[in-house]
């Protein structure tokens, strides 16, 4: 006999679900057949989520790291900064 674990009721081995409160007894005969064919279930996907994590970040530094190292156009950072007050009093002139 095998008893439910969530209303205490004796079911026989054979049964899959309690004849009482319908709880799954035993593991479904598809999820076996499924882990057999495909193998176990993920039981760490944060290994996978850490590892796209690392990337990011590496692939990030990366970038950071060719792009701030090129230097500026010559002509563009010679220029000399125009201040707002100085556009607009050009604008009413």
């Amino acid at each position: 006999m095998t008893v439910c674990p969530e209303c205490r009721t004796k079911n026989d081995d054979v049964s899959n679900f309690c004849k009482k409160c319908g709880f799954l007894l035993a593991g479904s005969p598809f999820e076996e057949k499924r882990e057999k064919v495909l193998g176990e279930q993920r039981k760490y996907p944060w290994v996978f989520i850490s590892l796209v994590v690392i990337t990011l970040v590496l692939g990030g530094l990366a970038f950071w790291i060719i792009h701030g190292r090129t230097t500026a156009h010559s002509k563009i950072a010679t220029q000399q900064k125009v201040k707002h007050e100085e556009i607009l009093e050009g604008i009413r002139h």
